[in-house]
């Protein structure tokens, strides 16, 4: 997967069950343009590249079963790259 530009072109923000956390931070799902067309989701490139958690908190769920989900996060350690260099 190609890493997604947030940089220079358009950014598009999906919001969940809530607007904001706990501890008043904006939440939202960060999609990006691909080069085929289609949108790359930011937070889920993160999670497979080793540079963020997944983490779910209830009731701002409305992708963890595809985006944020721990068995992912945990197959991508065992992978080469970022979390394999944890070793």
């Amino acid at each position: 997967m190609r890493t997604p530009d947030v940089d220079d072109g358009p950014v598009f923000l999906e919001a969940d069950a809530e607007d904001r956390d706990r501890y008043g931070r904006l939440l939202r799902y960060v999609y990006v343009p691909a080069e085929d067309g289609s949108m790359t989701m930011v937070n889920r490139y993160l999670v497979e590249q080793g540079y963020a958690e997944a983490g779910s908190y209830p009731p701002n769920v409305r992708h963890q079963g595809r985006a944020v989900c721990r068995r992912r996060e945990r197959r991508y350690r065992s992978e080469p790259g970022l979390w394999g260099s944890c070793r």
